[in-house]
This record gives structure tokens, C-alpha cells and sequence, in this order.
């Protein structure tokens, strides 16, 4: 894999194309808000037009928090790149759904492989699913790693 580190200090490197952001467990709504503008600066300056951003550290979300990961996608989706988040805890999962969070335009894997596959088979820009990735998820009779949240609201 081609890797380039951004010398940041933020862990964000470039790899295979895609700009992959790590996110730490102990996140607080100040440190996301400087790490979301970061990615942003980011993604205009080099005019990548993949981002997965890791957050399979993070055991507990809150709905503020949640909040700014959505902006943060949609911002991303607006400069021309398809964000997607890697690492999903099943209690996160979960407690999105409880709290009736909108989860339209999200995209998730598994794992980082699993979004470099996703990525890979994806138009940059808005993450509105397209055909192809419908058909292939509705194809595998188990679950190939990929999911599109969505919600009806």
C-alpha cells in the first residue's frame, strides 16, 4: 500500500488514496470539532476524494456527538469526497438506533479493508447508494462486511 503520513501529528495519512483518519476513544466535542475542520482543510487541500475515518475505539456516543460525525460526513460529502466510518462498536450501533438518531448518508464497514473494498467500487462525492453496491450487497447471502444506514423518518 502506498502510505504518506500529512505530518499533522493527527495520525491522518493517505493511503491507496484515501485519507485515513484514526479518532481516539476519549473524544470530547471540542477535539472532534478541531479534527473535523483538520479533516476538512484536509480533504480541500489535496483534493482526495476518498476519507475513512476509524472510530472503533469509541465505546459510548451521545447525540452531540453523533451530531458533529454527521456534519462532518455531510461537509466532507459537499467538497466532492464519499466519507465512510470504519468500526462501528455494536453498543454505538445500538444506542444511535434507541435514540431515533437519522442515519441518512452514512456510510460504515466493518473494518478499513472492508471500506477500501467499498470505496473502491464508489463515485466520489454524495454517499446516496448507487446500484452496483445495492445489487452486490443484496447478492451475498451473508454479510460481506458493508452496511448503508438508513432510517425512515
Amino acid at each position: 500500500m502506498n502510505n504518506r503520513s500529512d505530518g499533522s501529528g493527527t495520525g491522518m495519512d493517505v493511503v491507496d488514496g484515501c485519507l485515513v483518519v484514526p479518532v481516539g476513544g476519549n473524544v470530547d466535542p471540542d477535539m472532534l470539532t478541531r479534527l473535523g475542520k483538520e479533516v476538512l482543510a484536509r480533504v480541500q487541500a489535496t483534493r482526495i476524494k476518498r476519507v475513512i475515518i476509524n472510530i472503533a475505539s469509541i465505546k459510548m456516543m451521545d447525540s452531540y456527538t453523533f451530531t458533529i460525525f454527521k456534519n462532518t460526513n455531510s461537509a466532507i460529502a459537499m467538497l466532492g469526497a464519499t466519507p465512510v466510518f470504519v468500526g462501528i462498536q455494536p453498543g454505538v450501533a445500538s444506542a444511535l438506533v434507541d435514540l431515533d438518531m437519522d442515519l441518512d448518508g452514512i456510510l460504515t464497514a466493518v473494518t478499513t479493508e472492508d471500506a477500501f473494498e467499498l470505496l473502491k467500487h464508489r463515485t466520489p462525492g454524495p454517499t446516496q447508494p448507487e446500484a452496483e453496491d445495492e445489487e452486490r450487497l443484496e447478492a451475498s447471502p451473508e454479510s460481506d462486511g458493508f452496511t448503508e444506514e438508513a432510517e425512515d423518518g
